[in-house]
């Protein structure tokens, strides 16, 4: 009896760990994998959230912001202005006006991305020149 109520509660705290923030419940997720990381990543007007679902255990939280900030910039075409979050589970604020932002997609979509990044003229700033993505049978 008691291995059955362990077994039981492993399963209900794992069924949530992909599980969307209550914002984002009815808004489909697009899978992305950027540089090795992969994100379920939501939006809805200006915010959006990626929760990662690859199995890397505790990664830096600054790599992970980055490559979730990508993830959600191929996904709403948007640029991000900030994350927040943990390693888990980001949201990050869009960078553009409601009426730019695309439609959620059907979920459908699994996104393979390689960033093509470069140098701007300003010390220490990378800027996000382009994507080269490719979808893949989901």
């Amino acid at each position: 009896m008691r291995l059955v109520c362990v077994a039981m509660s492993l399963c209900v705290g794992l069924a949530g760990c992909n599980a969307p923030g209550a914002y984002f419940h009815n808004v489909p997720p697009t899978r992305v994998m950027i540089e090795g990381a992969t994100f379920d990543v939501r939006y809805r007007n200006r915010l959006a959230e990626a929760n990662r679902i690859d199995a890397r255990i505790v990664p830096r939280f600054d790599d992970v912001a980055l490559k979730a900030a990508r993830a959600m910039r191929v996904v709403s075409g948007c640029d991000v202005a900030e994350v927040r979050g943990d390693a888990a589970q980001i949201t990050g604020v869009l960078l553009c006006d409601a009426g730019q932002v695309q439609r959620p997609p059907t979920g459908t979509e699994l996104y393979d991305c390689v960033v093509i990044d470069r140098w701007s003229g300003e010390p220490d700033v990378l800027r996000i020149e382009d994507y080269d993505c490719a979808v893949l049978p989901f």
